[in-house]
């Protein structure tokens, strides 16, 4: 008995390392021009533009802190205008994080949001688009 279950023992550490699932399958995240396109998409709806501007106050009150730390020391090309988009989940939880371009700040930035919890959109797995223009 202890052979076959330290087999699974030894598939589950290496799923692990492998940064899979124990289920065997990968996670695959969304592309960046379709996550894109469906937050532009939402924001063309009265209840987008209304979701918009509450995920937008929530996202500079909570994170106006956050981004002076992850712009400090930052270069010139690491403060570059970036897109940050989030997948909310109907309970407000982000499910999916993407930036573009990938610069330390915004890499920073998106390990924040990841953490975070917003105001619950109008139905599931909701897009969102913060523009982030650090440069004066």
């Amino acid at each position: 008995m202890i052979g076959p279950l330290r087999t699974v023992l030894l598939i589950v550490v290496l799923l692990v390392l492998l940064g899979l699932p124990a289920t065997g399958a990968a996670v695959k995240s969304t592309p960046f021009e379709v996550a894109l396109a469906a937050a532009k998409a939402n924001v063309e709806t009265e209840a987008g533009k209304k979701y918009d501007k509450q995920f937008g106050k929530q996202f500079a009150e909570r994170y106006v802190d956050t981004t002076v730390r992850c712009t400090a020391g930052a270069t010139t090309a690491d403060l570059a205008r970036f897109d940050l988009l989030v997948r909310v989940s109907g309970t407000g939880v982000p499910e999916e994080v993407l930036v573009q371009p990938a610069t330390m700040v915004a890499k920073c930035l998106r390990e924040e949001v990841r953490k975070g919890k917003f105001r619950s959109p109008h139905r599931k797995s909701y897009w969102v688009r913060i523009e982030m223009n650090l440069k004066s």
